[in-house]
């Protein structure tokens, strides 16, 4: 009988009626924007209601459910997050008691985080709520479809397979050409976004705009380029030279019919386009050895055994590589610390735009070799990222997304914190670098950097500076730092120079020949 009742017992206690859905998750690697929670369903497979009576936790990990209470048939959502403090793999296991059984259900959550934000707060590390959207459902909510016609600007004739791209946050969301009619439809998120057209035989044109559910139709409208190519201004004058900024007209739609399109027509005066000039290096000259032969008595000849020579490697130059070749047998390995300035000068959107666009084409182009590092200044100097290895391009692509500018600058101190990553993540024999990205001069605790240039230089670390859209000022300014640190001066001024100007830097930087 006591057996009999026992048996009868043992699926309560035993095995339970309240089943998880699942009790190992994984996940994967973690950067700043990936959410870091799980959620387990619950559910009650017996016939008498029970609860869940508590959830054990590490510090690292909060949770919430929808109530306690499970009826027979019936459910709910365990939401876990884990909010791990240091970089690395972790492991956590989470203890649910329910009262179906003595012995509690054992959830694992396990991942590897790659990056973390600046500061760990409350409401980074608090569960996120049921109901509340994530920024990928967020985005998808708020896409529409947008239209861009590109069009010769005098005749009103659209031009057909025109080169068109979309950047937000620095990220291209359309990369694509224009139909046969000079247009191009795609679901975008509404925002601020950074437009690119060209077209053969034409200027190019770049701005940028907010665009939204009303703001769907965007006519951008190309300047002929003349059929002889002017002779090019002395940089002095052309440094000089006023640009006259495009103005965005809009044609206000009624309220009550939002579906009607609203044509935003970017309009520019002509300009000329920006000549990249990549700076190669000279062959060097070989010298040959003039041996002068005296005059000898004839000998009886000797049958001499010929010495094997080794091939002298053959040196490619670097002009004759494709511009995407950045392969270990050419190029050193490479460690750079960018210093970036995200100030409110660097508010401009234009100018996050292309500062975080050009970072993503160099992160793509970096081997599991390399090293980047990302330090921010403003008011204050933040390391956001230290070394990290070219293989993690995910991590080092959302660090660089989540950037944003405020506060005043002050580039003095950024250099010497950016040198000191540099040191930690010395590569020798490689190309060790501190480049500072900024759109102006260092304008506060300054007086002592070129001090910290010359002093590191001698450690072999030197320096380049990214210039967005400068002022000429500033722009010798800059080119006087990069010289001092032995590195380069690379003016980014549009999506052109953006795609390729830094890219290209590197690899001349990094260049064993």
């Amino acid at each position: 009988m006591r057996s009999l009742l026992l048996l009868l017992l043992l699926p309560l206690f035993g095995f339970g009626q309240i089943k998880f859905s699942q009790t190992k998750f994984d996940l994967g690697e973690i950067n700043v924007n990936t959410p870091r929670y799980i959620d387990c369903r619950v559910e009650n497979k017996g016939k008498s209601a029970h609860y869940i009576l508590s959830v054990k936790t590490p510090p690292e990990v909060t949770y919430i459910h929808q109530g306690s209470l499970l009826q027979p048939a019936d459910g709910i959502t365990l939401r876990i997050q884990a909010n791990p403090k240091t970089k690395g793999r972790f492991a956590y296991t989470i203890l649910v008691y329910t009262s179906d059984k003595q012995t509690p259900t054992e959830i694992v959550i396990k991942g590897n985080v790659k990056s973390l934000p600046r500061k760990l707060d409350n409401n980074f590390t608090r569960c996120p709520a049921f109901g509340v959207k994530t920024p990928q459902t967020i985005a998808e909510e708020t896409s529409f479809q947008l239209t861009v016609l590109v069009r010769d600007s005098i005749t009103q004739e659209p031009l057909a397979k025109s080169e068109l791209v979309l950047l937000q946050r620095g990220k291209p969301v359309v990369e694509d050409r224009t139909d046969k009619n000079g247009e191009h439809t795609s679901k975008v998120p509404l925002g601020y976004t950074y437009f690119y057209a060209a077209h053969p035989g034409y200027y190019t044109k770049e701005k940028g705009a907010y665009i939204n559910f009303q703001r769907n139709y965007i006519i951008i409208d190309l300047v002929k380029a003349p059929t002889s190519i002017p002779e090019p201004l002395p940089e002095e004058i052309a440094e000089e030279t006023v640009v006259v900024e495009e103005e965005i007209e809009e044609v206000e739609a009624p309220l009550e019919t939002e579906e009607e399109e609203i044509e935003i027509v970017l309009e520019e005066e002509p300009q000329e386009e920006t000549v990249v000039i990549v700076i190669e290096e000279e062959p060097k000259p070989t010298e040959e050895e003039l041996v002068e032969s005296p005059a000898e008595p004839e000998v009886v000849e000797e049958e001499v055994t010929p010495i094997p020579t080794e091939e002298t490697p053959q040196i490619v130059e670097l002009k004759d590589l494709d511009s995407n070749n950045f392969s270990e047998e050419y190029f050193l390995p490479t460690n750079v610390v960018f210093v970036i300035d995200v100030s409110s000068s660097m508010r401009s959107h234009e100018k996050l735009e292309l500062m975080k666009y050009s970072l993503y084409q160099l992160t793509d182009m970096l081997r599991p070799t390399d090293k980047i590092a990302l330090v921010s200044y403003s008011s204050d100097v933040e390391v956001l990222m230290s070394a990290t290895s070219g293989m993690y391009k995910d991590s080092i692509k959302a660090m660089v997304e989540s950037m944003e500018a405020s506060g005043y600058t002050s580039g003095g101190e950024a250099i010497k914190i950016g040198y000191k990553e540099a040191l930690k993540s010395y590569i020798p024999d490689g190309n060790n670098q501190v480049i500072i990205i900024t759109d102006g001069a260092f304008n506060r605790n300054s007086n002592d950097y070129k001090r910290t240039i010359r002093r590191y230089k001698r450690k072999n670390i030197h320096l380049s500076v990214v210039g967005i859209k400068n002022s000429p000022r500033a722009k010798a300014e800059m080119e006087k730092a990069s010289t001092i640190g032995q590195g380069t001066f690379i003016p980014i001024n549009n999506l052109s120079d953006a795609r390729h100007n830094l890219v290209q830097a590197i690899r001349r930087l990094s260049y064993r020949y």
